[in-house]
């Protein structure tokens, strides 16, 4: 018996990025002992239902929330590490009480 048949496998769900589906990427994917399944365009809402019913509209909120802290700090010409860390803690938070209060069916 081949030990490969002896392993567990694992399943990887994902779209079809041309990238994605190339040869050498599912060769060596079938060589780790991972199945793969492509999801077909148009149906990730069918499929994925956790990307558009929460994290399509958490990252929305999150890049208006960026933009709004960005356009607010015109008095920072080049932004530091540190300047960013506070920047995304800002629009975090934004996003997530926004989030919650709009969507609090769903969390």
């Amino acid at each position: 018996m081949d030990p490969q048949d002896l392993r567990e496998r694992s399943l990887l769900v994902m779209d079809v990025a041309s990238f994605h589906k190339t040869p050498a990427v599912l060769s060596q994917l079938e060589e780790h002992g991972v199945t793969t399944s492509l999801i077909p365009r148009g149906c990730t809402g069918l499929l994925q239902p956790l990307d558009t019913a929460v994290n399509k509209p958490f990252k929305q909120y999150l890049q208006d929330f960026t933009e709004q802290y960005m356009d607010e700090r015109v008095d920072i010409e080049t932004w530091s590490v540190s300047d960013k860390r506070v920047m995304v803690t800002h629009a975090v938070a934004q996003a997530w009480h926004v989030f919650c209060l709009e969507k609090r069916l769903l969390v």
